[in-house]
């Protein structure tokens, strides 16, 4: 009890500081907007909520507006964002996935209108998922992505988000010393799983941290206004507070987000701190976009609103169909991609298997309604939704990620192949849908938390579904890479051989059996498979990369280190490939001065990293 007294103590004294303030000025006014990662709409007690406190966020509905359905454009996060931050959807901005794909510079951001509009511009990030390596960054005097640190045990475990208490204290560090008007973009990804909120929320919540999470964010929030407030700046701010997505506790058997984009993913807080319109306090519960964000806050601030947007200014009281997608089904586990169209009363879900909601009636979206082919809400979402992909604007770029990144994902949850692979085995929306197969999803998805640890037991969970999932590519991929990690090559190898069979094209799959045949000392072989990879897909640096570790273990160095410079001409930051080379300069030309010079290389881009700070202090003392 008396804990429950200090919490509500603390977040009274920041809800006192919030003033309600005129929008009489003429000067230009300062603009904040939050995007709270992984928070449903119903987690929040303005929408209802009467488990979790949330009085800052509750504050800020009761001056200003709360959109009461507003629905997101992905499920996940780098392209929820990317929608936010253009106006687009991902169909029209290009990026479908976590860390595979660059925006393409061709797509404006709105930090760019307000950088060319005179407004000083801030981003301060919460996780390595929105690192400007993804191209969101354009526009801003400062994007502080300045995450990634490490753990100094025996594991060395990367750590790749930060609390919203330290992004909060980056931010107004940057923010107090702004004199003109200001454009400031916060992330916060603490609600996203792994749940696990800091004291004294933690005992507070302990039956459900989820909502811990999302009480301490708007504790952060309170503080950042307070801050505002004692500078004298909180009467001339308008401060946004949305999500990029919502959280799945279950609903259509998904547990957490990315596999489906029901609305239990996509039903997303939107809460304004002035009122746009209507009365203060005003509830709008029809149909909005995130995609509407970005046009809102340009009109709020007077400034051009581009034409070539899906997004519609707020002010607007426009009837609208709201698109959202998922691809990871598509691109990590070798079916359908999901994309869905919502009205106010309607969902429409399209895979190789479609489906069909009465949301009046039926608002969990229980009831499939598909079978009435002649309903004409039916047809017109089937009309539209095939529209939309007929004319899709694929403007960005697929990128491919290096061995640690993939060790990262993994620490969150993703479930990533190496890169992306676009199938070209024709219309995706032919291949099996994921709505046949959130059973494996979900059990790979838990098992990736504990195959270093127990691979016995994710062995045989996986091994389990072999009859059910007879000829699923994930399946015995995902088998044999935990067969691989046992120990038991062999095994791994038959696993791999057999889904190349099914997709001879994959250079992901190749690189995995590549990987498992190192694993057996088969290092011709290896090699060939390597080369085979890097043959479908010239720029995969795993391939690359993992070429010269087999070309070392064969004694070949000079073809190791031509390998290795050519991961760098792709990515000049690679710390492995720039510990190779010190590798090979010290042990196969014996010339620890050069070896120091590619060491300083690696210290120049991380310096904080386990295997920089280790090899670096050897080579010195061998340079000295």
């Amino acid at each position: 009890m008396k804990l429950k007294v200090v919490v509500l103590s603390l977040i009274i004294s920041i809800f006192m500081t919030l003033v309600t303030c005129s929008d009489s000025s003429n000067q230009k006014k300062d603009i904040i907007l939050i995007t709270v990662d992984t928070t449903r709409a119903d987690a929040i007690g303005c929408y209802g909520n009467k488990r979790v406190h949330t009085p800052v966020l509750d504050s800020l509905a009761a001056t200003g507006n709360r959109f009461g359905n507003c629905i997101s454009q992905a499920s996940i996060t780098l392209p929820s964002h990317t929608s936010i931050l253009t106006g687009k959807i991902p169909p029209n901005h290009g990026v479908h996935n976590n860390s595979t794909y660059r925006l393409s510079e061709d797509v404006p951001l709105i930090s760019e209108y307000f950088k060319k509009a005179g407004y000083q511009t801030g981003a301060f990030i919460g996780s390595i998922m929105l690192l400007k390596d993804y191209g969101l960054n354009r526009g801003f005097d400062i994007y502080d992505d300045d995450i990634i640190h490490y753990k100094e045990n025996k594991n060395k475990k990367a750590i790749i988000t930060r609390r919203a208490g330290e992004t909060i204290n980056r931010t107004w560090q940057w923010l107090k010393k702004q004199m003109g008007p200001t454009f400031t973009w916060i992330h916060f990804y603490d609600p996203h799983w792994p749940y696990e909120p800091p004291e004294p929320f933690k005992e507070a919540y302990a039956d459900n941290p989820y909502f811990g999470e999302i009480a301490y964010v708007d504790l952060q929030i309170g503080k950042l206004i307070k801050q505002l407030k004692d500078q004298g700046r909180w009467e001339n701010t308008l401060l946004v507070v949305t999500a990029d997505h919502g959280e799945s506790f279950g609903e259509h058997g998904e547990r957490t987000h990315g596999f489906f984009c029901y609305r239990s993913t996509t039903h997303v807080p939107l809460i304004f701190s002035k009122p746009l319109f209507k009365s203060r306090g005003s509830v709008v519960n029809r149909l909005v976009c995130s995609t509407d964000i970005m046009p809102t806050l340009l009109e709020y601030a007077d400034l051009h609103v581009p034409e070539d947007i899906e997004g519609v200014s707020l002010y607007r009281s426009e009837e609208r169909i709201a698109y959202s997608e998922t691809y990871i089904p598509f691109e990590s586990f070798y079916l359908s991609p999901l994309a869905s169209l919502q009205t106010d009363t309607h969902s429409f879900y399209h895979s190789s298997i479609d489906k069909f909601y009465d949301l009046t009636n039926d608002p969990g979206e229980l009831e499939d309604m598909s079978a009435n082919s002649e309903d004409p809400e039916l047809i017109s979402l089937r009309d539209i939704m095939q529209d939309i992909e007929e004319n899709a604007n694929q403007n960005s770029e697929n990128i491919q990620l290096d061995q640690e990144m993939i060790e990262m994902l993994a620490g969150l949850g993703y479930v990533q192949g190496g890169g992306t692979y676009m199938d070209d085995t024709g219309d995706p929306y032919l291949l099996p849908s994921p709505l046949e197969s959130v059973e494996l999803y979900r059990v790979i998805q838990i098992n990736r938390q504990f195959e270093m640890q127990f691979p016995f037991k994710v062995i045989e969970a996986l091994e389990d579904l072999k009859d059910k999932y007879s000829d699923h590519i994930m399946l015995y991929k995902e088998l044999g890479i935990v067969y691989s990690q046992f120990g038991k090559p062999e095994k791994a190898i038959e696993y791999f051989e057999k889904v190349i069979a099914q997709r001879p094209k994959d250079p992901r799959l190749h690189n995995f059996l590549a990987q498992a045949l190192f694993v057996a000392k088969r290092y011709e072989e290896s090699l060939a498979e390597f080369e085979m990879a890097l043959e479908l897909n010239d720029k995969q640096v795993v391939a690359l990369y993992n070429i010269a570790r087999v070309l070392i273990e064969l004694g070949q160095f000079d073809r190791a280190e031509k390998m290795l410079k050519a991961v760098l001409e792709i990515k000049p930051d690679d710390i492995y490939a720039l510990n190779n080379l010190a590798y090979i300069e010290l042990e196969f030309h014996d010339d620890p001065k050069e070896a120091l010079k590619w060491m300083n290389e690696a210290r120049k881009h991380n310096s904080k990293h386990p295997l920089v700070k280790r090899n670096y202090q050897l080579i010195f003392n061998r340079a000295n």
